[in-house]
């Protein structure tokens, strides 16, 4: 196939590889991960059990283009839709990376090429490889190394959420290698209109591109100021919607916001650098660093330095004045964007910017070498237990493998040096990785099912009434979406000006489940929330003249509903009900 042709082929190669890549990642259930905050707005306005009662929307909803796609989607169509959504970020994503590679290497020339990068593409983002493997055989956690920021922060992440966005700051950086300031600025706008970090970085981006094509005179610099200015008029009803809902209005306002950002710092990646101190890291500053100084002399080099510089800066003078709103915009989010794109350039400079001969050995040997891993660790998954000895013998003899396979192509063997041998270890690969992503979806289903909530959500997706509001163990933070109930508190948050009263909330969830149950706990509980039932682990004890009626009971949980009197405090949606 010739991926040079015409755009359709293009369109259906990429179609393809977004698939591929959805799977090898590999693809998460619905109402994972974050979901299970940002998807609340969005499915309480859609009518879903009793969501529209949950404290957490007392915080003005970040997302208000993103939650309006969640309300169509559960409200007239299917949630399965979420999946083909995100199916089209990960084209999007494929479609600007190897877009971005083809105009440093010119890879849509030659179809050889673009198969093997395909190849390689898919191993770089085979989670079986970077997050089963490496934890299981090194105990070091690689999990979307080659493709996430510096702070467990990424683009794509199994599933959909405002920050799969991101693409189009990626689109961005395509159109302007491609000298399309109209491509440029839209895509900026796109992404800054559904994520509200999106908006400050992109809004440093476009100056970035700004300066450059008036320094380096690479277009009509008033075609690029009018784009710009057409971005920053489909940003602004964004932009007065965050600055009237999320910006502090006083002092006071500001200094109690200050110390709320500053206590979620703690054991929060996102925040704390001296969490960022590990493996993945070292490996992804490495990469940005080869990257700047392979290309440094190239648009796309002198690209990537200055916005490595501006947002340099920029975390430094965060940490060094722990600004919340600095704090809350992340600067080093830029991550999102250098990382996959220093990793897409350099492995295409290595492995495709060489003779064909070299070409086919060196590509020949990592792809063996990803082969293996991949067989070993669906071995493992197969086959494995936990047990130290039989990990200690799978781990010998599959780096053993590991040394043979990435040392055969050396070996003066005149038929591996044959273009069929590579186009079949190529094929052999991909639906390795494919192969694997499968496996890991149905182990993380299984995982899913067995956890120790499951029973207790099924019961209450079931069986909630629509005017529940129950407390939960703070750490059940999958249970609020996946079973359509309002909860007291978990461990989810939301930055915003009700920040200081979800923390307080938090810790009103943890004091009740740390101390002993009392009658006066459960009716402040109950004239502070009107809560109607409680979840509670089975060990945890209840006062015998508690008016509860137990409801449900299985190995880890039981749900006891309070005989109280009927609903007075309504829905933060709907609160004149």
């Amino acid at each position: 196939m010739s991926f040079n042709s015409t755009p359709f082929q293009r369109l259906v190669f990429h179609a393809i590889l977004g698939l591929l890549l959805m799977v090898c990642y590999p693809l998460q259930e619905l109402f994972a991960g974050n979901q299970n905050v940002y998807f609340l707005w969005g499915m309480a306005q859609a009518g879903v059990g009793s969501l529209a009662l949950d404290p957490l929307l007392t915080q003005t909803d970040p997302f208000p283009l993103f939650s309006l796609l969640v309300f169509g989607v559960m409200k007239f169509l299917h949630p399965w839709v979420f999946h083909l959504l995100y199916w089209l970020m990960n084209c999007m994503y494929c479609y600007a990376l190897f877009g971005i590679a083809d105009r440093v290497f010119d890879i849509y020339g030659r179809s050889t090429k673009t198969a093997l990068l395909a190849a390689l593409f898919l191993l770089m983002h085979s989670g079986a490889i970077w997050a089963g493997l490496f934890r299981v055989m090194f105990g070091i956690d690689l999990s979307w190394v080659w493709d996430s920021g510096m702070t467990e922060q990424g683009v794509l992440r199994g599933y959909l959420q405002p920050s799969t966005v991101g693409v189009f700051l990626l689109m961005s950086v395509l159109h302007f290698l491609k000298e399309q300031p109209k491509g440029v600025f839209l895509s900026l706008a796109m992404a800054a209109i559904i994520h509200p970090n999106y908006m400050f970085l992109g809004t440093l981006m476009g100056i970035i591109y700004l300066v450059m094509f008036i320094v380096e005179e690479r277009l009509d610099t008033a075609q690029a100021i009018i784009w710009a200015g057409v971005s920053v008029l489909i940003v602004m009803p964004q932009l007065i919607y965050v600055a009237t809902f999320f910006v502090p209005r006083s002092a006071e306002e500001t200094a109690i916001m200050q110390d709320a950002v500053i206590r979620t710092q703690d054991g929060n990646i996102h925040l704390s650098p001296a969490m960022w101190l590990n493996a993945k890291t070292f490996l992804q500053v490495t990469v940005v660093g080869i990257a700047i100084w392979l290309f440094r002399k190239e648009a796309i080099g002198k690209l990537i330095l200055a916005m490595l510089v501006v947002f340099l800066a920029l975390s430094a003078a965060t940490f060094i004045t722990l600004n919340h709103t600095l704090l809350s915009l992340t600067p080093w989010r830029i991550s999102v964007v250098l990382v996959p794109l220093c990793s897409m350039l350099l492995t295409a400079r290595v492995f495709l910017n060489v003779r064909q001969v070299e070409l086919r050995r060196r590509t020949l040997s990592v792809l063996m070498l990803g082969g293996v891993l991949l067989a070993s660790f669906a071995f493992y998954r197969v086959f494995g237990i936990s047990d130290e000895d039989f990990i200690s013998a799978w781990r010998i003899k599959s780096l053993s493998l590991v040394v043979l396979a990435a040392a055969l192509p050396l070996l003066p063997l005149g038929w591996l040096r044959k273009p069929v041998v590579t186009v079949v270890v190529s094929v052999g690969i991909i639906s390795g990785a494919v192969a694997s992503g499968l496996m890991e979806m149905v182990m993380e289903h299984r995982f899913r099912m067995d956890r120790p909530e499951q029973a207790s959500i099924t019961f209450l997706k079931e069986h909630a009434r629509p005017d529940d509001m129950i407390m939960v163990p703070p750490s059940l933070t999958t249970l609020r979406i996946n079973a359509g109930v309002a909860v007291v508190a978990d461990n989810n948050l939301v930055h915003g000006l009700k920040l200081p009263e979800l923390l307080e909330r938090q810790d009103l969830a943890r004091a009740f489940f740390t101390d002993s149950i009392t009658p006066a706990s459960v009716i402040a509980l109950k004239d502070s929330f009107d809560c109607t039932a409680l979840l509670l682990p089975i060990q945890k004890g209840i006062p015998t003249d508690l008016p509860v009626q137990e409801v449900y009971r299985d190995a880890y949980y039981r749900l006891v509903r309070l005989r109280i009197n009927p609903r007075q405090n309504r829905s933060p949606l709907h609160p004149s009900q």
